[in-house]
This record gives C-alpha cells, sequence and structure tokens, in this order.
C-alpha cells in the first residue's frame, strides 16, 4: 500500500487530528513536518509524533508531501435566518461533503485528508442547527442553504458527495439546480418520497423511536444512543463491530440541545422520487448491508430508474461509511469521478 506523505501549516487541533491519524493508520499517512512558530509545540510534536518542524515554507514543501494541510478556510455564510461554519481546503475540482442527520462536519474529518491528496477541493459546512451552524425558528430551503454555500465559496459546479440525510439534499439540489452539480455519491443516502414497505424488525425500531421521541421530558442521550445502535452499529449488529471512537464521535454529534432552535426545513415539491428523469447528472448510490434495508433498496432503485445512476452495495458496512471505512470509499468516489471533465 502507497503511504500519503503529508506536511501540516500551524500546531492546533487539526494539526493533532491528522498526526493521531497518521499514528493509527502508519502503513497509509506519513506527516513529513510541521510548520509552526511556537516552540513548546515544536518540541511536543517532536517527542510525541517523532516529527521534524521546517523552519519556513520552502522546508517543508521540499520534503515533498502531496498535500499539506492547513491551507484551509473557516468561515460562516449567512442565510436568511440562519448561519452556516464552512470549512474549505485543498485545491482542485470541488467536492462538496453533506452529513447525515445525525451527525456534522466532523463525520468527513478522516476523508479529508485522502480526497484532497487526490487533488480535489473539499469544502463541507454544518447544515442548521447541527455544530457549529445557527438558525432561528423560521421555514428553510436546504437546497438554498447549499446553493448559498456554493456562492460563497466561488464554486460554479461541483461534485456532491451526500451521507444520509446529506445524500437526499444532494439529489434535491442536483434535480432542482442540474447546471450547479456535476455528479452525485449517495453514500446510506436517502431520497425524498420513496417509501418501502417496512420489515417487522423495522416496525419495531420505528416504535422504539417514536416511544423515545414523545417522552416528557425528552432524553436527548437516550436518543443518541438509540441512533448509535442502529446507524453507527447496524441494526442487530454489536456495538463492537466498530471502533469506540467513532461511536462516540457520533454520540456527541448527534446528542440534541434541546434550546436550541431547529428550523422548519421544507422539502422540494414534487419530491425527489417522483422526478427522477431530471436526475440526470452521473449518479454513485453507494450502500452497506448493515444498514437498515431500506437504504440498500434506495440504492438499486435509483440504479433502476434514474437515468445515469449505478449501485454499489458493500457487504459489511452500515450507515456512517465515511467513518468506518474512509479511503474505501474514497477510492470508489475518485474512481467514480475520475472520467468526468474537469470542473469548477
Amino acid at each position: 500500500m502507497t503511504r500519503t506523505r503529508f506536511g501540516l501549516i500551524g500546531s492546533g487541533w487539526r494539526a493533532d487530528f491528522y498526526l493521531r491519524a497518521a499514528a493509527a493508520l502508519p502503513d497509509q499517512l506519513e506527516p513529513t513536518g510541521v510548520l509552526t512558530r511556537n516552540p513548546g509545540r515544536i518540541e511536543s510534536i517532536a517527542r510525541e509524533f517523532r516529527v521534524a518542524a521546517p523552519g519556513s515554507l520552502d522546508e517543508l514543501l521540499a520534503t515533498e508531501p502531496a498535500f499539506v494541510g492547513g491551507l484551509m478556510t473557516r468561515s460562516h455564510v449567512e442565510v436568511p435566518g440562519g448561519r452556516l461554519l464552512v470549512i474549505d481546503e485543498g485545491s482542485g475540482p470541488p467536492i462538496v461533503l453533506l452529513h447525515a442527520g445525525i451527525a456534522d462536519l466532523r463525520s468527513w474529518d478522516a476523508m479529508v485528508p485522502f480526497l484532497t491528496s487526490a487533488g480535489y477541493r473539499t469544502v463541507r459546512f454544518d447544515q442548521r442547527a447541527v455544530g457549529g451552524s445557527t438558525t432561528e425558528q423560521v421555514a428553510f430551503s436546504r437546497v438554498a442553504d447549499l446553493l448559498a454555500v456554493l456562492e460563497a465559496t466561488g464554486i460554479g459546479k461541483a461534485a456532491l458527495v451526500g451521507n444520509s440525510l446529506g445524500g437526499m439534499l444532494a439529489f434535491d439540489t442536483a434535480i432542482v439546480a442540474p447546471d450547479r452539480v456535476v455528479a452525485v455519491v449517495g453514500v446510506g443516502a436517502g431520497l425524498g418520497g420513496f417509501h418501502v414497505e417496512p420489515t417487522d424488525g423495522i416496525r419495531a425500531l420505528d416504535a422504539e423511536e417514536a416511544r423515545l421521541e414523545a417522552a416528557d421530558p425528552r432524553d436527548p442521550a437516550a436518543l443518541a444512543d438509540f441512533d448509535v445502535r442502529v446507524w453507527v452499529d447496524g441494526p442487530g449488529q454489536p456495538p463492537t463491530r466498530v471502533p469506540a471512537a467513532i461511536r462516540e464521535l457520533v454520540y456527541e454529534m448527534d446528542l440534541l440541545d434541546p434550546e436550541r432552535h431547529q428550523g422548519d426545513a421544507q422539502p422540494i415539491e414534487p419530491p425527489a422520487n417522483d422526478r427522477l428523469s431530471e436526475l440526470r447528472c452521473p449518479i454513485l448510490a453507494i450502500a452497506g448491508e448493515l444498514d437498515l434495508p431500506d437504504v440498500v433498496q434506495t440504492a438499486r432503485h435509483l440504479e433502476a430508474n434514474a437515468p445515469n445512476a449505478r449501485a454499489l452495495i458493500w457487504p459489511d458496512v452500515a450507515h456512517m461509511i465515511g467513518m468506518e471505512q474512509p479511503e474505501r470509499l474514497v477510492t470508489a468516489i475518485v474512481e467514480f469521478l475520475a472520467p468526468l471533465e474537469r470542473w469548477s
């Protein structure tokens, strides 16, 4: 396996993330140096991670990294009644990463180094009422929010990669604004207006979720624990199936603040499932057999009914595929996008 060599600018939390990822994946990631002005951090990084601290950007680039982390912007985009946190990294054709409803933009952390090293610009944002984004208690359009992010970041066209709710948003946007979307990768994605007959097992899960939602007072911790069991472990799967760090991060991202305004997201009408003939861009629908069965059926439904869609079903993953197997997912995305003309 070829290791991806990377350099870092800055020594804050993002540098720590990359360095710890490299320590956990030594066969895949190799840090070549950290450029920082903090003398204390130079010493601690050298001691903990055995990584050099070059004295200049030229020296860092001389180590021939495939990419340099830290060349990123963190900004906020104002939208009607809300404010969205946006992180923009790398250079090249832009890919916009759209997180699941139980997560925030951190769910893509493990994939970004691989995408930027493959020559893509990655843009991701927290949707309203999630992570670093806020909303007033107003009606809003997720599609309009995404288009506002594209405008603010100067992106004319983008490939959209969406997990779960983010996949539903990607398909909606490709229908509403086809001139802005070159391709969509749905990752355990939903599809507006598409429903399947639930199994007895799914009915039981639905009943448990309804009971938790109706509790008075509501217990955000119990709801987050339920979501981790269903969406991270997979229905009927043991809690040891995925690393504890993934379960803990999803629990943290999903934990609802009852005092926080959620807004009122308005779906597109008619829904995407009634407009599949308008979904003309290339589509790759990836799903895991350890996920809920309707997610796999959604991927196969897209392949059968959208003009240019292909399903890819993996037997050993559940819903949060980008967290479970980031490099494998990036490989599938890069191979899927490679034949397309470059876009910006």
